[in-house]
């Protein structure tokens, strides 16, 4: 943490209901810091924080038959879905990666999955992860690549 004020690395660790003075583009301040528990997502501000997270999650393919690809903290899960048969190995997929999350305590957001549905003949089945539905969505936004369900570029390429 530094000071604004005088450029100087700061000693104190902030805990929960301490009171701290801090000097915020030059005005004094009272803050009370109250540390939260944080329950997902990638170790910031960290060079070995990221590491050891794939490490950690390296095991999360074991099992899984449908395409996965893993970006940092998110998990993408990719299959072609013809018929029920189809469906039903994405589903097990989906349960298998949800009997992980709770095995090592790293939940998936909820909020934040989704379901693509590629194509003009899709069957369009629904999903669920801990018998919540997943919400479907019409495109996506990965790595600064909009992806449309329709799998035209019309909409990047504005």
């Amino acid at each position: 943490m530094w000071d604004t004020g005088k450029r100087t690395p700061m000693d104190h660790q902030v805990t929960k209901e301490q009171e701290t003075k801090s000097e915020i583009r030059g005005k004094d301040s009272n803050w009370i810091g109250k540390l939260e528990n944080v329950t997902s997502g990638v170790p910031q501000g960290s060079v070995l924080g990221p590491l050891l997270f794939v490490i950690y999650i390296n095991d999360i393919y074991e099992g899984i038959v449908s395409k996965m690809s893993k970006f940092a903290d998110d998990t993408k899960l990719c299959s072609r879905v013809n018929n029920e048969e189809d469906a039903k190995a994405l589903k097990g997929d989906l349960a298998k990666l949800h009997k992980w999350s709770k095995d090592w305590n790293i939940p998936f957001n909820m909020d934040k999955c989704t379901v693509m549905h590629v194509g003009r003949k899709n069957c369009r089945f629904e999903y669920e992860m801990d018998k919540r539905r997943i919400r479907h969505t019409e495109e996506e936004k990965d790595l600064g690549v909009i992806i449309h369900e329709s799998a035209k570029p019309s909409r990047q390429c504005k």
